[in-house]
């Protein structure tokens, strides 16, 4: 019995107070359900990531239009790829329609609601915490590398972004829509289905990071490690606290850090 309460609590499957009270785990596992399995969540994942990044691509050509004044015929691959506001919107769109879509597959789940299957419960706040602070150590210490190497304190691409288009739009996806969208679905997702499977924690945790870092390809290989460290530093939160709401309130706090930063250096 005591072997089965510990891997109960490893999970974060317990029953919950589903007021969002802050969580007193049972002393005994929610049996009443399982999530998919590992290739049934792989699948399932890759449904939505694809959703995602089709609606990226789509959205741009009607957002264009809109934010340029430009007819369809008009319209160039070139004005495509270089219009900021444009590339923010579409991946609001797209990250806003991508979060539901995970809702309603882990809703589906015969009996589970979403919130279970995802772990959305309110943690402890000492807990919640003490992993914002870790996560301000964590990117004090990446930047102090980045630093020593003579990184620039700014990636390029999110420099033109901050530069070129509305602050606004680009804040709400950076520190909201994009730590909801992809916690959502790395850390929410597909960690139930591949942590019980023969992957395990240690490798679900790993797993999702690459996938998450390979989400940002866009980076330099200097930068995908960085992501790849945040993305384990992630996967261990949610495995220890049990609750989603950590590594998405990391994810925002890192993002907007990052923000914070930009506005300093580029003096907004």
């Amino acid at each position: 019995m005591t072997s089965q309460l510990s891997e109960s609590s490893k999970y974060g499957y317990e029953k919950r107070d589903h007021a969002m009270k802050t969580p007193e785990p049972d002393n005994e596992r929610d049996m009443s359900w399982r999530p998919w399995g590992f290739w049934a969540t792989a699948g399932l994942g890759l449904v939505v990531l694809l959703v995602y990044l089709l609606l990226s691509a789509l959205t741009v050509v009607p957002l264009t239009i809109a934010f340029s004044g430009e007819s369809a015929a008009s319209v160039t691959v070139e004005t495509l790829a270089t219009n900021p506001n444009v590339i923010v919107a579409s991946t609001l769109v797209s990250a806003a329609i991508g979060t539901l879509l995970i809702l309603l597959i882990a809703g589906r789940r015969k009996g589970s609601s979403w919130r279970e299957y995802l772990s959305i419960y309110r943690p402890k706040l000492k807990e919640l915490f003490i992993w914002l602070g870790i996560t301000v150590a964590t990117v004090a210490i990446l930047g102090l590398i980045g630093m020593l190497l003579d990184r620039p304190p700014v990636h390029e691409l999110w420099s033109e972004l901050f530069k070129a288009s509305a602050i606004v739009p680009l804040l709400i996806l950076a520190v909201i829509a994009a730590p909801l969208f992809e916690e959502s679905l790395f850390r929410g997702f597909l960690f139930p289905g591949w942590s019980q499977s023969k992957l395990g924690v240690t490798g679900t945790i790993i797993l999702t990071a690459v996938f998450f870092t390979a989400l940002h390809a866009q980076y330099d290989l200097f930068d995908l490690g960085q992501v790849l460290v945040l993305g384990i530093l992630l996967g261990i939160a949610r495995y220890r606290s049990g609750s989603l709401v950590v590594p998405i309130a990391m994810h925002a706090l890192t993002n907007a850090l990052a923000f914070a930063q930009m506005a300093y250096i580029l003096g907004v």
